[in-house]
């Protein structure tokens, strides 16, 4: 299995007037046993937890990290890569499933783009160097066909090179609205943005499910997430 240099993600979450930095890099050495021949795997996922929003009274919690852009494959023949730093939320409604606020760095043919509103229909492109783009990842339940639905909202797509530092942060405000931010660091000429009013972007507004109302980010069920950076290879084979 070719060698893949992890990155190490530096997380800092702070809650206004306080801030707590945890180096994921020792965790994904340690999961992921690297080095070893019988233990290689496409992909590293490491630092998962859970931690509270916060509310408009104490103060949000924001959630950032940031990482380098490593270099290209040797091949990138039908590979896609992703790499990222997200949160992501429990289903809420019936209707409601996977609620992923995922900014990535893209390679291959990745899920890179959206239709926008008002059905978020997920778009995949090519890109031979390395992408990146804010992004919502969203599944909600069909009634009409009884599974499950993927949407995407997406913000702009920027390149990047190998030696930039990318950074990563999810922040909600007190008129209870996330803004997903991706960018290069330095450079404010590449920055990718969402802005999230409404959980699954009102997907469920008129059909959260049976006994349901349309979902809010005020919403209990809404007031933690978990967190955690992972590193996605499809396509592999030497």
């Amino acid at each position: 299995l070719q060698f893949l240099y992890f990155i190490g993600f530096i997380l800092a979450l702070s809650l206004r007037t306080m801030t707590a930095v945890v180096s994921v890099l020792a965790a994904a050495l340690a999961a992921n046993r690297f080095g070893e021949s019988d233990h290689c795997a496409g992909g590293a996922c490491c630092g998962i937890a859970n931690y509270p929003i916060g509310n408009p009274t104490d103060g949000f919690n924001t959630f950032y990290a940031e990482f380098d852009v490593p270099g290209l494959p040797e091949k990138i023949d039908g590979i896609t890569n992703f790499i990222y730093f997200n949160i992501f939320f429990d289903n809420g409604p019936p209707n409601g499933k996977m609620n992923q606020f995922v900014p990535q760095l893209m390679l291959g043919e990745p899920l890179d783009g959206s239709t926008g509103p008002p059905d978020y229909n997920p778009e995949w492109h090519n890109h031979s160097t390395w992408v990146f783009a804010s992004q919502y990842f969203m599944e909600v339940h069909n009634e009409t066909t009884n599974g499950t639905t993927s949407h995407a909202a997406a913000g702009d797509i920027y390149n990047c090179t190998k030696g930039e530092i990318l950074f990563t942060e999810f922040k909600l405000d007190d008129s209870w609205t996330w803004t997903l931010t991706m960018g290069v660091k330095g450079d404010p000429s590449r920055v990718s943005v969402i802005k999230a009013e409404k959980p699954y972007m009102g997907l469920l507004e008129n059909n959260p499910g049976k006994g349901a109302k349309a979902p809010r980010w005020s919403d209990d069920v809404f007031n933690h997430t978990h967190v955690n950076s992972c590193w996605e290879l499809y396509g592999m084979r030497d």
